[in-house]
């Protein structure tokens, strides 16, 4: 038996940028290199910043952290903050600015705390001859964690309407043929896809499809294959074409299985490959003798 395809599956390959965890209070700039110790109120990938962070352990996304001072003049990576008080208790920093924290677009609401302020270096340590500055700042918490299977889910849904239930095809055409006649195989041929999402994660998946054959009678083969071709022939050209060559006679049931290896990229930084997606789809195939053949016929 003879299942081969031409056709190289496709291979996506994409770079990742290193992405620390979030960083407790007092913890340095990212400077000009990525890798390096991040703000926790200004998480970036060298120079992107990012709004949610992916852990590894809970197999979960949640919206990070922030940690914003009000003095726009102390904005930006250049200062780290530790926090010493929040407002509304005893702390006689916070008076009646307790309730001035801005909601972020996603509604989260900031506690405003005292923070002491200490000038980084451009290495991401600290400045040891400037003076620590205080001010009030707005400590946001991270968002509720969104577990992967619900971007499993939403890649799915998505994929889905993309591209459709994989379609089977032969040579000879009608659904019959004859026994040690090599029979030509095809699937409806996709390329990678990628796929934009908004909610409940920002992101893009990527899906590269894989194609395996079961025809039965411990018959197998790879690729999605390719239509009869006038003037192109199994014998003359093997390994041109997917085909299946029966020796016993009966009803077949040829069947694709097209496997899709998703990865979903975090707001264009951090990769997080997704479990497999799969579809199949079968078509049912009488193999005759060509005693048989000429009967019907």
């Amino acid at each position: 038996m003879r299942a081969r395809s031409l056709i190289s599956s496709l291979t996506l390959v994409l770079t990742t940028m290193s992405m620390p965890g979030l960083a407790s209070a007092g913890a340095a700039w990212a400077g000009p290199e990525c890798g390096a110790k991040l703000a926790d109120w200004a998480v970036s990938t060298c120079d992107k910043k990012l709004d949610w962070t992916w852990d590894q352990a809970a197999k979960s996304f949640a919206k990070r952290g922030k940690r914003v001072p009000t003095n726009p003049a102390h904005a930006g990576p250049r200062y780290t903050w530790e926090l010493s008080g929040r407002c509304g208790d005893s702390s006689a920093n916070c008076g009646a600015q307790a309730l001035t924290c801005p909601v972020l677009p996603d509604g989260r609401r900031g506690q405003m705390y005292t923070g002491t302020g200490r000038l980084l270096l451009t290495n991401g340590q600290q400045d040891p001859n400037a003076v620590p500055i205080m001010e009030d700042v707005c400590d946001y918490p991270a968002g509720a964690a969104v577990p992967i299977a619900v971007i499993q889910a939403a890649a799915r849904e998505q994929l889905s309407k993309q591209v459709k239930t994989p379609t089977v095809g032969m040579s000879p055409p009608g659904g019959t043929t004859l026994v040690t006649l090599p029979t030509i195989f095809w699937a409806t041929r996709y390329g990678q896809e990628t796929l934009s999402i908004t909610n409940p994660v920002p992101g893009s998946i990527t899906a590269t499809p894989e194609y395996t054959w079961d025809f039965g009678d411990d018959l197998s083969g790879v690729g999605p294959g390719r239509a009869y071709e006038q003037g192109i022939y199994p014998s003359d050209q093997p390994d041109y074409y997917l085909t299946a060559t029966w020796n016993r006679p009966g009803i077949k049931k040829p069947t694709v299985t097209v496997t899709w290896k998703v990865r979903f990229r975090l707001e264009d930084a951090i990769d997080v490959d997704l479990a497999p997606i799969v579809f199949t789809s079968s078509a049912n195939v009488r193999v005759a003798t060509a005693a048989s053949r000429l009967v019907n016929k």
